[in-house]
């Protein structure tokens, strides 16, 4: 929870947000008012067992999946970004024959002030998918694959899907 915590603190402008914590003997509450939105939280800490559990209630659905989390979270914040890509991915890889091989093949060219990433998908048959992705200025990505260039947040994620789905079990 304190991941989401911090996120939110983060990327939420300042005085849009309000945070209410109620403590119960089962789980602690935080209940975020973001403009018209709410989102509830519940805690669920095991201390015998060392192990939390979140949910999320958003819009009467709760959720208990931490991509799921993170993904609405990111949509609502519109959080466009690398790491966006990378639960993105990881949430669409779900229910097809791809293995992510490598997601954090990434490195800073100072010289040309660019974050390069590496993204590795592959099949049983040791097909591998290489995505590439290049952020200029933290918020700017492009990505290559094949002999194409991807440009547009929407655009590289509407990419990802054409490549996703032809390896949906």
């Amino acid at each position: 929870m304190d991941d989401i915590r911090f996120f939110i603190k983060r990327v939420a402008p300042k005085d849009s947000i309000k945070l209410y914590i109620k403590y119960h003997d089962t789980h602690t509450a935080y209940k975020y008012k973001y403009y018209d939105f709410i989102l509830n939280f519940k805690e669920f800490i095991n201390y015998e067992e060392d192990d939390s559990k979140i949910e999320l209630t958003f819009n009467d659905i709760t959720y208990d999946n931490y991509i799921d989390i993170q993904l609405i979270l990111f949509d609502l914040f519109e959080y466009k970004t690398i790491e966006y890509i990378d639960i993105y991915l990881q949430k669409q890889i779900e229910k097809t024959k791809l293995i992510i091989e490598d997601i954090y093949n990434d490195y800073y060219d100072d010289v040309a002030d660019k974050l390069i990433c590496t993204r590795l998908l592959s099949l049983d048959n040791n097909q591998i998918i290489k995505l590439k992705f290049i952020v200029f200025e933290k918020t700017e990505i492009k990505l290559y694959y094949n002999n194409n260039v991807i440009i547009d947040f929407d655009n590289i994620i509407k990419k990802i899907n054409e490549i996703i789905s032809l390896y949906k079990l």
